[in-house]
């Protein structure tokens, strides 16, 4: 579980910035890919004529094939990163929400988000006892039922 702290210090420009370097090596894995099938492929098949060249072709062309696949692959974690960015900013504002909910209302939230009143609570509690008065019982913090 993730602490008050914790999600407040949760960095989402982080996560953006990977998720544009992602970005950035989806574009190479697609140049990469896109030379080595089109401009590779093309030249060995003018230059390198028989069955070794066949084979050089084929294979430069299977490397393509592998970078589609990386850049495929890597738009994925650009989805899991930007997405995981959207979630840390939207949970910072509900924490934000709530710490100020918690501040005007005079309770105290600590580190692990449990909530407890912020003052002292004087309570009158009335119960009989063998000679009939009752008694008065202050409280700090969480208020039980009786």
């Amino acid at each position: 579980m993730v602490s008050v702290s914790e999600l407040k210090s949760a960095k989402a420009a982080t996560w953006r910035a990977a998720a544009d370097d992602a970005v950035a090596a989806v574009k190479q894995c697609e140049g990469i890919g896109s030379f080595t099938r089109d401009e590779v492929a093309a030249t060995l098949r003018q230059c390198w004529v028989g069955d070794t060249g066949s084979a050089a072709r084929t294979r430069f062309v299977k490397h393509a094939d592998d970078y589609d696949a990386a850049a495929l692959a890597l738009r994925a974690v650009v989805t899991v990163y930007d997405d995981l960015a959207d979630a840390i900013g939207a949970a910072q504002r509900d924490l934000t929400s709530a710490l100020d909910y918690a501040r005007t209302h005079e309770l105290k939230v600590d580190d692990s988000g449990r909530v407890r009143l912020g003052k002292t609570v004087a309570r009158h509690h009335a119960r009989e006892t063998g000679d009939g008065q009752g008694r008065h019982r202050e409280q700090q913090g969480e208020l039980h039922a009786r």
